[in-house]
């Protein structure tokens, strides 16, 4: 019996890495459309065709939904769970099948038998998708995960993808109440200590909604103050997740939520020190500097403020104020690297004198300095 040969097919011309921030950096109004719908639901909607028009906040704090479904559909309205779960549904019902490819496969092949829908949606879960893997019996997905390449079967991957979708329809739909699900918090946490954002993302992702949702309710306030702090911990964890994973503009949306569910001020100063550092990643240094500062006063640590704060103001031209920051951290034993490029952008604009003035600090007058 002849042994079939494996093929490998790139998938570098048609993986759809990043398509959301490309998409929201298109229009300014799409971004402020995702951050209050949500980045997923989003992402989701444009995948099913549908297009929000309008947006309104009704009595109670709860968001309404104006949008077309497809071109030309009909304008319908729904409060925003329900538009969550009416997208999901679309995009469960897109059919992707094995599509032939043939000897020489075109992109469009490719695309074909990979599956529009799972090229969009995978990387809004961090997965890379490298390459295909066709053995004439089966098909397999190379995925790059953070460093790791992994190769899982296609329907599996296309199962996995539909779960994520089913799990935000489903949480899209729970009545909200004040039962949180501790042990999903508790796992993720264990999760984010062993570095594995990934799975920190799986089990938290499909809880913001509904936990947006709480936040906007009447049940947030019977919530116990541990169960509170957990969840306003989890978010702050699952965004530093998200950034870790490259996914910048979902980690500051979660922050946002988490900085609405902080406990105490040692919680709000948490959240605000990993928003400024976000917007700082994102070269938003104006409003990174705000953040920061909120977060110092209201009791930050040295390490989580100070070199993100010093490297915002060195950016904005505020170099007395930034290396001011640079030496309280280097003072306080602080290595990091946003010190030292603050260091190389603000010292070099305070020239000389600078240079004077740090001399004095480390070694004082000289014997022959004049009296």
């Amino acid at each position: 019996m002849t042994e079939t040969t494996a093929r490998r097919f790139s998938l570098v011309g048609i993986r759809a890495d990043g398509w959301l921030d490309e998409f929201l950096a298109s229009a300014e109004p799409l971004s402020r459309v995702a951050e209050i719908v949500g980045p997923e639901t989003f992402a989701l909607s444009v995948i099913a065709g549908a297009r929000v028009m309008e947006l309104a906040m009704a009595h109670g704090g709860e968001v309404r939904v104006k949008y077309l479904e497809g071109e030309e559909g009909p304008l319908r309205e729904s409060t925003l769970s329900e538009f969550t779960a009416n997208v999901a549904r679309a995009c469960l019902r897109i059919e992707e099948g094995d599509a032939p490819l043939g000897d020489a496969p075109t992109e469009a092949d490719l695309r074909a038998a990979v599956g529009v829908r799972t090229l969009l949606v995978a990387p809004l879960y961090g997965l890379g998708l490298s390459a295909l893997i066709d053995d004439g019996r089966t098909r397999s997905i190379e995925i790059e995960v953070g460093d790791t390449v992994q190769v899982v079967h296609l329907r599996d991957l296309r199962s996995l993808l539909e779960t994520r979708i089913q799990n935000l329809a489903a949480a899209a739909q729970a009545k909200p109440g004040a039962r949180i699900p501790i042990q999903r918090f508790e796992e993720a946490s264990e999760a984010f200590e062993k570095g594995e954002h990934a799975k920190v993302v799986e089990r938290l992702g499909p809880l913001v909604a509904s936990i947006a949702a709480l936040a906007r309710r009447p049940e947030q306030r019977s919530l116990d103050a541990a169960s509170r702090s957990t969840v306003g911990r989890g978010l702050r964890e699952l965004a530093l997740s998200l950034r870790a994973l490259g996914r910048g503009s979902e980690a500051e949306a979660v922050l946002r939520l988490a900085i609405q569910w902080s406990r105490d001020d040692a919680d709000a100063a948490s959240a605000f020190a990993a928003l400024g550092g976000v917007l700082l990643e994102a070269k938003r240094d104006g409003e990174a500097i705000g953040l920061l500062r909120r977060a110092m006063a209201l009791g930050a640590s040295d390490a989580d403020v100070l070199p993100p704060l010093a490297l915002a103001l060195a950016r904005r031209g505020r170099s007395l104020a930034a290396m001011g920051l640079v030496r309280a951290a280097e003072g306080a034993g602080l290595v990091d690297a946003r010190l030292a490029e603050a260091r190389s952008i603000a010292a070099p604009r305070l020239g000389a004198a600078w240079d004077a003035f740090e001399d004095f600090l480390e070694h004082g007058f000289s014997d022959d300095s004049p009296s």
